[in-house]
């Protein structure tokens, strides 16, 4: 994986971090994270960044497909990515207020407590394999 640190106010950041909403954005083997990330926050950026990484090396020619246009495939991406950011910077709160807001899930019908639940449980579930 390739990793690309560009300033949040950039043009590369209004356009890849959405003028600073996210810290990371993956693009396949290419992942671009805020230079304004220090420490353990980075380190946990970077591995929610690398699981995206792992994904689309799985499904190189449809993840990113499914990713854009299956919802379920969109959660489950992003809960397993959330989960190894949670290992590092222990935030499931947050990270499921993220999810719940940022990701267009409405076709889901989620809640904070469900994503929360999700995140905290390592057990697979199901959806994710339907779709692969």
């Amino acid at each position: 994986m390739l990793l690309i640190k560009i300033k949040p106010n950039g043009i590369l950041g209004k356009l890849l971090l959405r003028n600073g909403k996210f810290d990371g954005r993956n693009l396949g083997p290419i992942s671009f994270i805020s230079k304004e990330l220090t420490g353990r926050n980075k380190e946990a950026v970077i591995a929610h960044e690398k699981e995206h990484y792992y994904q689309w090396k799985k499904n190189p020619f449809t993840f990113g497909i499914k990713y854009l246009f299956i919802p379920e495939v969109r959660y489950k991406a992003e809960l397993e990515a959330y989960r190894q950011q949670n290992y590092i910077v222990e935030a499931p709160d947050t990270y499921s207020y993220y999810i719940l807001n940022n990701y267009k899930l409405d076709k889901l019908n989620l809640t904070i407590e469900k994503i929360k639940n999700d995140l905290l449980n390592k057990k697979e579930n199901s959806i994710w394999e339907n779709y692969h």
